[in-house]
């Protein structure tokens, strides 16, 4: 198996930033972070906790990747404007 770094803790100036939602798992940061959402999902999902992950987050995470695919399939910048669900859901 290869061998997987995690961070355990980040502090700045004694005051602590990070810490390993799961402690020191074995989990990427990638695999942590899917765990946390489905962990946090199902409390949702239970009554016990607020949604996890806004749709308007959600909406604006597909949005950025789509102008970043179209970005590279172009091979140019390309600007992001302002959506009609973003007046919507703020």
């Amino acid at each position: 198996f290869k061998r997987i770094r995690e961070i355990e803790k980040i502090e700045f100036e004694g005051e602590v930033l990070y810490t390993a939602f799961f402690g020191l798992s074995g989990l990427t940061d990638d695999e942590t972070a899917i765990a946390r959402l489905m962990k946090e999902t199902a409390e949702y999902a239970l009554g016990r906790k607020d949604s996890p992950y806004e749709i308007k987050e959600a909406l604006w995470d597909s949005y950025v990747a789509l102008k970043m695919q179209e970005s590279e399939d172009k091979g140019v910048c390309v600007l992001s404007e302002n959506m009609p669900w973003m007046k919507v859901l703020s």
